[in-house]
């Protein structure tokens, strides 16, 4: 399933675990859940986690198209370490990972990069 639109949408929860794999809980403006799952998580960056967080956009970008900005976002690297982003982005590009981002009107944002990302409707089961 492609992954619809979740502007104005809710993201209730992240559940990682030690498989490098990372499932997001997510519902669309009209109350519709969601769960996304991100497979080969190299590194993930969550940021201002809150009761009531509101997505402006969840975007996917293939592996050609990130650039040194999202790989210093994603480190914290405001500057320097020029030799780090270089090879990190080469790896990348190696790999063809993909960068997973979860922009915020309010509350967290986030940042991964993994090998896939699969929409599923609903919640896992006992989620409910």
């Amino acid at each position: 399933m492609d992954i619809p639109r979740f502007h104005d949408g809710s993201l209730y929860g992240l559940i990682t675990t030690d498989s490098r794999k990372c499932t997001i809980l997510l519902g669309d403006k009209t109350a519709n859940r969601f769960h996304l799952i991100l497979e080969g998580v190299e590194t993930l960056r969550a940021d201002n986690f809150r009761e009531g967080n509101i997505i402006l956009d969840v975007t996917t970008i293939t592996s050609t198209s990130i650039k040194e900005d999202f790989v210093r976002e994603l480190y914290q690297i405001p500057t320097g370490q020029d030799e780090f982003i270089r090879n990190t982005l080469l790896r990348i590009h190696h790999q063809q990972l993909k960068m997973f981002t979860i922009s915020a009107s309010f509350g967290c944002s986030m940042l991964a990069l993994c090998t896939r990302v699969e929409c599923l409707s609903g919640w896992p089961n006992g989620l409910e």
